[in-house]
């Protein structure tokens, strides 16, 4: 079978952390990135369901006197029509990618 790297699966988690961490409100992502957008806001909502809307929860911050507000920040996204994908350096019609088997098609950081 094919080995499918960790990052595949971490990635988009991370990416929420991060957008959550910062409470960013509109968030700049290209195309292929929309989708991990949009798991964040799943999971900001998610969020605010369980802990934030009532039961519980609510009961036992205002019990203890904590304010009961949303946690995180929902964020919307920011698709510019320029810039929405990186296309590749040796074929302007195809995206950049890491994966492409020319090394001059993209630019390496490390």
């Amino acid at each position: 079978g094919e080995s499918v790297g960790v990052g595949l699966f971490t990635y988009p988690s991370l990416m929420a952390a991060d957008i959550m961490l910062y409470q960013s409100t509109k968030v700049p992502v290209g195309e292929d990135q929309r989708q991990h957008l949009e798991l964040t806001r799943d999971i900001v909502r998610r969020f605010h369901d369980i802990f934030c809307k009532g039961g519980q929860f609510k009961k036992r911050c205002k019990a203890a006197g904590i304010p009961s507000r949303p946690t995180f920040t929902d964020p919307s996204p920011i698709i510019m029509k320029e810039g929405a994908r990186v296309m590749s350096l040796t074929d302007g019609t195809s995206k950049m990618s890491k994966s492409d088997p020319n090394d001059s098609s993209r630019i390496n950081v490390l």
